[in-house]
């Protein structure tokens, strides 16, 4: 599966040796899976599009238009053990989306560390989301979202265990277009999202193995995902109920002539916690691996 990749412009300014600037301004994009561009509006859309707060189906899928996607990021390290960073993404005509985060990692010994963050995002829509009509509109308009996130854990050379907690809460959905890659919450896991989600609650728990003499490196985790009742259409897009998710994963990375290959196996289970009402809140979505 081809990844996402963008076109655009970026640069780097580094200002001292604690602090460092980078941004630019992507205006195409070719989805993960696919083999075509696009611009930032006709990107947005083409895998499934949900539904609308009044419970209607979404009909942004080549209806919203932007002329580019604006980033800038800048972090600091305020000591040897703790570093901020703040992130502005700009989607003309859309959306705004606004990060900061704080990393903390401290020295245990010679061999082992512990490390720690705190996240938050602030969105709020631009204008009429996209469309003046609002059915196909991608942001609704005057929305807005908020989400805080924590980790904590500790690792040596071979083991990192580390547990994660995110909350999206009732001011709205979080939206960030599926085509344009994973998001930055602290507790996402491969193969399910909690985009297009709000009144969230979300707990993972993670223990990543790295074999020295061997290149072969492991994780386990395990994800508790509380969300809103699938008919909750304001503050649940694709009617996803309340799951449990289990993650297995062994990446080999080869060595001699083959260096730079890699291959991975993942296997995912994933079961139904919340209430569904019909089939469609579960077919391809929980109670399968």
């Amino acid at each position: 599966m081809r990844p996402t990749e963008v076109q655009g412009i970026w640069g780097k300014f580094n200002g001292s040796s604690n602090t460092h600037i980078e941004g630019g301004f992507l205006y195409e994009i070719s989805p993960r899976s696919t083999v075509k561009w696009y611009s930032t509006g006709e990107s947005i859309g083409i895998y499934s599009s949900g539904v609308n707060a009044d419970g209607s189906n979404a009909e942004y899928a080549g209806n919203v238009e932007s002329s580019g996607i604006a980033l800038l990021g800048i972090s600091r390290e305020i000591t040897t053990d703790l570093k901020i960073q703040l992130w502005e993404q700009y989607v003309e005509n859309i959306f705004n989306t606004v990060i900061a985060q704080l990393d903390y990692s401290h020295q245990l010994g010679s061999e082992s560390k512990i490390f720690g963050a705190y996240q938050v995002i602030r969105q709020d829509a631009l204008k009429d989301g996209g469309n003046e009509n609002p059915s196909k509109a991608y942001f609704i308009k005057g929305g807005k979202s908020l989400s805080y996130g924590a980790r904590i854990g500790w690792k040596n050379e071979h083991l990192e265990a580390m547990v994660n907690y995110n909350r999206i809460t009732k001011n709205g959905r979080f939206q960030m277009p599926r085509e344009w890659g994973t998001e930055p919450f602290f507790t996402y896991l491969s193969r399910e999202r909690n985009e297009g989600l709000g009144d969230v609650h979300a707990a993972v728990a993670k223990i990543n193995y790295h074999l020295i003499k061997v290149p072969v490196k492991t994780s386990l985790a395990f994800g508790y995902y509380n969300l809103p009742e699938t008919t909750n259409y304001p503050l649940n897009k694709y009617a996803m109920p309340s799951y449990n998710q289990l993650n297995a994963d062994a990446q080999y990375e080869f060595e001699g002539l083959l260096k730079g290959l890699e291959a991975q196996f993942l296997y995912v289970h994933k079961a139904k916690t919340g209430t569904t009402f019909d089939f469609t809140s579960v077919i391809n979505k929980v109670n399968m691996s």
